[in-house]
């Protein structure tokens, strides 16, 4: 485990390509994951005997073309499912192209907005 304000990941990627460890959970900010990714790919922990977990619910916003042709699984989660008629109707009505956390479909933005529509359909049922 590193500290909050580490930018180099390498000593403890290293540490972990020296364990022979393959399946490796990455549990981090949203902000993170790239340049960790992008570490482990110079160390050669990106190979097709590595897996990886991302807990980020928001791991569908990360780019990950240039990993394609590495043969890593990278599995993760996303809270938020652009295919469904809701959000397809919101991003058309907000069309914006805002890229991480400022994204409209950022699991906590997207978790506000479902809270203002079950608080606005609570006061609206106080009638």
């Amino acid at each position: 485990q590193l500290t909050g304000d580490t930018i180099d990941y390498r000593p403890l990627l290293k540490e972990i390509k020296k364990s022979g460890e393959t399946r490796i959970v990455l549990d981090c900010d949203y902000d993170k994951i790239a340049l960790i990714l992008h570490q482990a790919n110079e160390i050669e922990l990106l190979t097709d005997y590595h897996n990886y977990l991302i807990t980020s619910l928001d791991v569908d916003k990360i780019n990950f073309e240039q990993y394609t042709h590495q043969n890593v699984n990278i599995t993760g989660f996303r809270l938020v499912d652009p295919n469904t008629e809701l959000v397809r109707k919101y991003l058309k009505k907000f069309p914006n192209r805002l890229q991480g956390k400022a994204h409209p479909l950022y699991s906590s933005n997207a978790l506000m907005y479902d809270s203002v529509q079950v608080f606005a359909k609570a006061l609206n049922n106080l009638d």
